[in-house]
């Protein structure tokens, strides 16, 4: 189960949002998420660190629906499409995301 966003152009990825259900009624929430990142929707790249390159990142999600968590990337990526895959979560999947960045401004080639 995932997620997917598109940002449009390709862009420089430095954190990602998320927040729980946005309604007022029931308790649900993401509390960890990997990440997945395409610029084609074919071919997709695991999020992981340079220290830790065959192990998926996991991300903290949030620990009550209304709040945003913002989860810096200690080394940003350039694409134009997002997969938060949930791993663990409160009752029930339910997540808002967002990606925070700016746009790619060099020649890009697909990954």
């Amino acid at each position: 189960q995932w997620i997917q966003v598109d940002v449009g152009p390709p862009t420089i990825a430095t954190a990602l949002v998320t927040a729980g259900r946005g309604d007022k009624g029931r308790q649900h929430w993401v509390t960890q998420f990997t990440l997945t990142y395409s610029n084609d929707t074919e071919n997709w790249i695991n999020y992981r660190l340079p220290s830790r390159p065959k192990e998926d990142f996991v991300f903290n999600g949030n620990d009550e629906k209304y709040s945003e968590k913002i989860n810096f990337l200690s080394h940003p990526i350039t694409a134009r499409y997002f997969r938060f895959h949930p791993i663990r979560w409160h009752r029930h999947i339910s997540m808002r995301v967002a990606v925070i960045g700016c746009p790619y401004e060099g020649h890009f080639m697909n990954i």
